[in-house]
């Protein structure tokens, strides 16, 4: 048990602290907090449509779609997760799932909550290949552990304190874990308005390059004592700059303050500081140097 629990730790620092472990498994891990982090901002937009007050219910509308709004991205970001664990087994490779299960194993029962939709995806998933006889995603779990995979793999899924509603709080402490440089790239785009005289047949050619071009003006112009039909026009060039830069980010682990309330107090607003829960986040250090700049067009 102690070699179990001393390689969960070890596999869970190297994932975490080390983004040269495995860019796609630190980003599991780092995704994971993500789900969390959505979990708490969908439920706490949810609350605050509950505890809206009754006498201004007319205005309620912009509330109610930030809150769909934010439901759908927690949605997706688990329907994601769930995707990327299965397409991994299905070209033969389990270490995501092994990955996300010493995650989950790893968490507090009300952080499982933010997890729990995306487990059953993939339990079902996997038994369902089994019960269709393909035994392609099965066959990556060791015999011993395919006969409940929920236990295995998620235990406490779908259990945890249900008589209470969860709150984050605010921000407590943050612990410095590590950092790393990241190569990024952003697009810099500028727009100029033009006005020129050219000669009217020539307005077709600058259709093709320039954007909401206009015909301000018709007339003739004499050029070499010739007369020659002319266009006074007006239009937009559109310049994007690429730079590309190192920037440092930092790992940290950032405790916030954890609120409950009983659930069946359904008209009292009072909550009880029960603890802390804590996020992983990826954030910027502040440092940055530039690599490349150059025009796109």
């Amino acid at each position: 048990m102690k070699q179990r629990a001393l390689l969960i730790g070890i596999l869970t620092a190297v994932l975490f602290l080390n983004p040269a472990a495995g860019f796609g498994l630190n980003n599991l891990t780092l995704d994971s907090y993500l789900i969390i982090e959505a979990y708490w901002e969908k439920l706490e937009t949810w609350y605050q449509v509950e505890e809206y007050p009754f006498e201004k219910i007319s205005e309620i509308g912009e509330l109610e779609q930030a809150y769909i709004a934010k439901a759908r991205r927690y949605r997706a970001l688990c329907e994601e997760m769930a995707s990327t664990v299965l397409k991994a087994m299905e070209k033969g490779d389990p270490v995501h799932l092994f990955a996300l299960s010493t995650i989950y194993k790893e968490l507090e029962p009300v952080q499982k909550r933010a997890l729990d939709p995306i487990v059953p995806i993939i339990v079902e998933k996997i038994t369902t290949d089994a019960v269709n006889e393909s035994g392609e995603l099965i066959s990556l779990i060791p015999e011993e552990h395919r006969e409940n995979l929920y236990h295995e793999y998620f235990p406490g899924y779908g259990e945890g304190d249900h008589h209470y509603r969860y709150r984050k709080g605010r921000e407590t402490k943050r612990e410095f874990l590590s950092s790393f440089w990241k190569t990024e790239q952003e697009v810099i785009e500028s727009t100029e308005y033009r006005e020129m005289v050219i000669k009217a047949s020539l307005l077709s050619q600058l259709e093709a390059q320039v954007e909401c071009l206009k015909v301000l003006k018709l007339f003739e112009i004499e050029i070499n004592g010739q007369i020659v039909a002319a266009a006074k026009v007006s239009f937009q060039l559109k310049h994007s700059l690429i730079t590309e830069c190192r920037r440092m980010y930092a790992n940290n682990k950032i405790w916030f303050e954890l609120w409950r309330k009983d659930k069946l107090d359904l008209w009292g607003d009072e909550y009880e500081l029960c603890g802390e829960t804590y996020e992983f986040k990826e954030e910027p250090a502040g440092e940055e140097s530039s690599i490349t700049t150059g025009l796109l067009n």
